[in-house]
């Protein structure tokens, strides 16, 4: 009986899942279409002549500001397909493999500490979202400038950057911090573990907990990327909300497109 409850609540989640991704890609052609009426021209242009007008060179550099544009054709063309044909709706993941199989994963937080509230309070929150599917096999690397003082824990390393830290190439910011975790006598991790990178903001949840875990055990490939949500929380400012929401759909799409069907 619990089995074929599972069954058809998976069946009819795929259900919505299919007709929800359609709606998107119904909703993408009109948007498409609409652009297009709007501000597109059918008026006729054979009367003008820019070289009699502007002559050969400002018109040659008329042609090439007029060209950048489409330069932006690959970009769209993969952001599109990212979208059309992969489910922008896909159904919730779970562990595919047991924990003992689960190799150990590093987040690694990188932050200047000029908000040791904000980092401690995510790296709480987070924690708690790898025990609440499961995963025990895990640590929390902080990366920062300044001392943030975190309550000690096992699952929870500070790593302070020294100020006179230089690298090799004199790398700055984020690339320093980073750079400094792999030194010899800082880096306590193996090549077989593995490391999900994480800004000072950033809430795991639950799905993206367990793909992490998935595509870790998995080793089809030695780096992956997912997709950054703005909307999971209260929403604060709905202009800023939106604006993000392109960097959703740039991952929803083009990252997506060209990490499985091109990588």
């Amino acid at each position: 009986g619990s089995q074929i409850s599972e069954t058809l609540s998976r069946v009819c989640h795929e259900v919505g899942s299919a007709v929800q991704h359609v709606l998107v890609v119904a909703l993408l052609c009109w948007c498409i279409f609409a652009l297009n009426w709007v501000f597109g021209t059918t008026m006729d242009q054979s009367h003008l002549h820019p070289v009699e007008t502007y002559g050969y060179v400002l018109t040659f550099l008329l042609y090439c500001l007029r060209s950048i544009p489409y330069l932006s054709i690959p970009f769209g063309l993969t952001n599109i397909l990212g979208i059309v044909t992969m489910n922008t709706f896909p159904t919730a993941p779970t562990l595919r493999e047991a924990k003992a199989k689960i190799p150990f994963m590093c987040f690694r937080v990188v932050t200047r500490g000029l908000y040791p509230d904000l980092v401690r309070r995510n790296v709480e929150r987070n924690i708690e979202i790898c025990y609440k599917v499961g995963l025990d096999n895990f640590k929390f690397e902080v990366v920062t400038d300044n001392t943030l003082n975190l309550p000690k824990s096992a699952l929870v390393r500070e790593l302070v950057v020294p100020t006179d830290y230089v690298t090799r190439k004199n790398s700055l910011f984020k690339a320093r911090a980073l750079q400094y975790c792999n030194e010899p006598a800082v880096n306590i991790l193996s090549n077989d573990d593995w490391v999900v990178h994480l800004d000072e903001e950033t809430l795991l949840t639950e799905n993206s907990a367990i793909g992490c875990a998935n595509f870790a055990s998995q080793k089809h490939a030695d780096i992956g990327q997912g997709v950054i949500s703005y909307a999971n929380e209260e929403i604060v400012n709905w202009k800023t909300t939106l604006a993000d929401s392109v960097r959703v759909s740039v991952d929803l799409g083009m990252m997506r497109f060209a990490f499985r069907k091109l990588g």
